[in-house]
């Protein structure tokens, strides 16, 4: 990587740490989160919320609230 130009550079983590693969990234783990053991429902909840919210940042509160709860009773 020595010899990669600014466009190369930027463009790696542009596809590393861009909002669209980290979006998929967390709705993929959303989809698979489950409650850990000793977690509380409070904790299980707070923990979907925040996924939900780094998945979905486009989408508006309602609709992240649909999402959320599917996912939190899956």
């Amino acid at each position: 990587m020595q010899d990669a130009t600014y466009e190369d550079i930027a463009e790696k983590l542009r596809r590393r740490y861009g909002s669209r693969e980290q979006q998929e990234k967390f709705r993929t783990e959303l989809k698979f989160r489950r409650r850990k053991a000793g977690e509380s429902l409070q904790e299980h909840a707070q923990d979907v919320e925040r996924i939900t919210v780094l998945a979905y940042p486009a989408a508006d509160a309602t609709m992240r609230d649909v999402l959320g709860k599917d996912a939190f009773i899956d």
